[in-house]
């Protein structure tokens, strides 16, 4: 396969040459050569659609998931994770005269009580993060 496709399924047929390349990006290619047809396609285009997921992850505070075992009477352990409690809020922001959209934990809410909206977002600059 081109530029590094996995091979998933080949169909072969007589047909006239033509080429056609999307992008790299979009997670497929189709190939048609001379005399034949040949339909590389990623294997994420078969199993499944591709969304990036966004991360579990506080813009304020940093916090992310733990992980642990969940343990049955029996005392038997799986693994699990404990998601935060991410609120998606908007804030507004006065001397910028506008709204921010932040994904916060509820610590990182309490945090914005406490010292403002502005400390959180200098610090954040500080930080390097975009805001």
């Amino acid at each position: 396969p081109a530029m590094g496709a996995r091979s998933i399924g080949v169909l072969i047929c007589n047909f006239p040459i033509f080429i056609i390349k999307f992008k790299h990006g979009m997670n497929y290619e189709i190939i048609l050569s001379l005399c034949s047809i040949k339909f590389y396609i990623c294997h994420q285009l078969l199993t499944k659609k591709r969304y990036k997921n966004m991360s579990r992850v506080c813009d304020v505070t940093g916090r992310k998931p733990m992980f642990g075992n969940n343990v049955s009477h029996a005392h038997n352990k799986t693994r699990r994770r404990f998601n935060l409690n991410l609120q998606k809020k908007r804030f507004w922001v006065a001397d910028e005269n506008r709204w921010i959209t932040l994904t916060v934990s509820t610590q990182g809410l309490r945090l914005i009580d406490k010292v403002g909206i502005r400390k959180v977002l200098n610090k954040m600059k500080a930080e390097g993060k975009k805001v």
